[in-house]
């Protein structure tokens, strides 16, 4: 199940259909989706869609436990917790009362879940870590992993002199492809870190020597068909 507060249920399953025909949102024909809901029909397992435009703590958790009792979900991921903390004096405290309440929720159900937060604002050159989380310093006592994804973004704040220096400039997206995936604590595992590749386009995560090579060869070909100055 995916409990998402920020896209709405259609959303998300044009997000979905994007990532299994591996098409564009923007691209997608009424042929794509009709595939997709023959693929979604032989899928082995339910992927559920959850979204409330003004949820509380107790309704989001209570729809959990409605579903795993229905539909037997076993992983839910729940986007994001700063939307549902929205206390202005007491944020922090409320965030760690809401984490440990959804751990709690996990160890009654017997499932999986996936909280997602964003980090504020980075530094120049800074790289997305849980420090960067604001209102979470008890979090992590009650989770059993952390896991930060970072993106380096393509240029940073772009000043005068650089789009003088370049003239033109043209990018399809703002972040790069490579995606550091990194694991600063896990109960039951050493951690770690590693490099994957994220194609925004589709919303795919592959492992970096295949897509680096894809990449690769795209960004010759379009330098190939590119006129020359």
């Amino acid at each position: 199940m995916l409990y998402c507060l920020e896209m709405t249920t259609p959303a998300l399953v044009k997000k979905w259909i994007s990532h299994k025909t591996q098409i564009p949102i923007n691209d997608l024909t009424t042929e794509d989706i009709q595939n997709a809901l023959i693929m979604a029909a032989e899928y082995p397992a339910d992927l559920l869609f959850g979204y409330t435009r003004q949820a509380k703590p107790a309704q989001v958790m209570d729809t959990i436990r409605q579903t795993v009792r229905r539909y037997g979900s076993k992983f839910v991921a729940f986007d994001n917790l700063q939307l549902l903390c929205r206390s202005i004096t007491h944020a922090a405290q409320e965030t760690a009362s809401v984490c440990k309440d959804f751990k709690m929720l996990a160890m009654e159900l017997g499932i999986v879940i996936f909280l997602i937060l964003q980090p504020r604002k980075l530094q120049e050159d800074g790289i997305a870590d849980f420090e960067d989380i604001a209102n979470t310093g008890m979090v992590e006592k009650d989770v059993d992993a952390l896991i930060c994804l970072h993106r380096n973004k393509l240029m940073g704040k772009l000043k005068g002199k650089d789009f003088d220096q370049f003239g033109k400039l043209n990018s399809d997206t703002s972040f790069c492809p490579q995606l550091l995936v990194n694991v600063p604590l896990a109960r039951n595992a050493p951690g770690g870190m590693t490099t994957l590749f994220f194609e925004g386009s589709t919303s795919t995560v592959t492992e970096i020597s295949a897509a680096k090579a894809k990449a690769q060869a795209k960004v010759k070909e379009e330098e190939m068909a590119a006129p020359d100055f």
